[in-house]
């Protein structure tokens, strides 16, 4: 669960503008309170209280914890990075593929 939350915060989303980001927070606090406040001693339905467990898993489960739940801040992309060259190929799509030539997403079309 903490790498989807991650991933939805790497688009964007928040506590505040998405409900699954907002609720997926608060499942991962609750199963960090649940375990007396210590990652290492979150459990996984088949384990039991961490006996059997492997140290890349104990380690696996902290991480994705701390990345599905910090908050992200969003550079500006520098003049000669891939991100820079992303976000110009998507905006030129947008011009290019809504049919009066605007950017609007037209019937049927996804706008990114």
């Amino acid at each position: 669960l903490a790498e989807f939350v991650d991933n939805l915060r790497q688009y964007g989303c928040t506590e505040e503008n998405d409900a699954q980001t907002r609720d997926g927070t608060r499942y991962l606090l609750g199963l960090y309170k649940d375990a007396g406040n210590r990652w290492f001693n979150v459990s996984a339905p088949d384990e039991i209280h961490g006996e059997n467990v492997s140290a890349y898993n104990k380690m696996h489960k902290a991480w994705t914890a701390y990345v599905g739940l910090h908050r992200r801040v969003f550079e500006a992309p520098g003049p000669e990075t891939y991100q820079r060259a992303a976000r110009e190929m998507l905006a030129l799509s947008r011009a290019t593929s809504s049919p009066s030539g605007d950017g609007s997403a037209g019937a049927g079309q996804l706008r990114l």
